[in-house]
């Protein structure tokens, strides 16, 4: 205890009670939340407790989690834009230094992909790719049924939430994907590849993408496939590589029609 100079006596810190030293802690941990809620850096401790919601024995515990970050102030769009593709690259790497097993992996991308449903646009269907209504629509083509779709599944959400009409393929047939083509009007090709996708079977893809479009269109690649030193954009034919969305956005003239934050 330590004396006033009245006589009196204060507490020393480590003299209260437990509780109280859990409270006051938890106050100020979401306290600090809140505060980076309001700018770029999203919270560590936020992207743990995501991570282990989504590898977690609770299949609910994704969506709680959410709702609470949600609550402090951390926007859905943010959630979906930054917190759950860096829960995914974590698991990426925690699979290949053979921290997490595939049945882990397979179950938290679900749980993912299920909350980024759910914080999506409400209106996705309000506006079909294959309307004639005027909005600018995009083909968003993975490459083929691989395990990167989840990123795939965020991009289509901040296309939706800037206006444009999205069509997702993964892992669509040759037949129906060159039907789709010819049957619709797509104002730009994303495509999305992984660093095993094969250059020469993209350069096919390509070839037969633009002879099936049924208006000239640019295609733009991305994903991981990026990040290869080969030249990508002279084998694979495409009139773009990037992984930044403005930058693909800007090189199509596209116009986003709504906000992106």
């Amino acid at each position: 205890m330590k004396s006033k100079p009245d006589g009196r006596t204060n507490p020393d810190k480590s003299s209260l009670p437990s509780s109280l030293d859990k409270i006051a802690a938890r106050a100020l941990g979401e306290v600090a939340l809140k505060a980076r809620a309001l700018k770029n850096d999203p919270d560590p401790r936020a992207i743990e407790m995501l991570f282990d919601a989504a590898i977690g024995p609770d299949p609910l515990a994704c969506r709680s989690v959410a709702k609470f970050l949600v609550s402090k102030g951390v926007a859905p769009e943010r959630i979906c834009d930054i917190y759950i593709p860096a829960i995914a690259r974590r698991m990426g790497d925690d699979w290949c230094t053979d921290e997490l097993s595939f049945s882990s992996i397979t179950i938290g991308t679900a749980r993912l992909q299920y909350l980024l449903r759910e914080l999506g646009p409400a209106n996705t269907d309000e506006v079909r790719w294959d309307d004639e209504s005027g909005t600018q629509s995009v083909l968003l083509l993975v490459a083929r049924d691989a395990d990167h779709t989840l990123g795939a599944m965020v991009l289509a959400s901040q296309l939706r939430r800037r206006g444009f009409s999205v069509k997702l393929s993964i892992g669509e047939d040759a037949e129906h994907l060159m039907t789709t083509l010819s049957d619709s009007k797509f104002d730009a090709i994303f495509l999305s590849a992984c660093q095993t996708d094969d250059l020469e079977s993209l350069r096919a893809l390509v070839e037969n993408i633009r002879m099936s479009l049924k208006k000239p269109a640019p295609i733009i690649l991305g994903g991981f496939i990026v990040e290869q030193t080969v030249e990508v954009l002279a084998i694979t034919g495409v009139d773009k590589v990037t992984s930044q969305l403005d930058e693909a956005l800007e090189f199509c003239s596209l116009r986003t029609s709504k906000s992106s934050s």
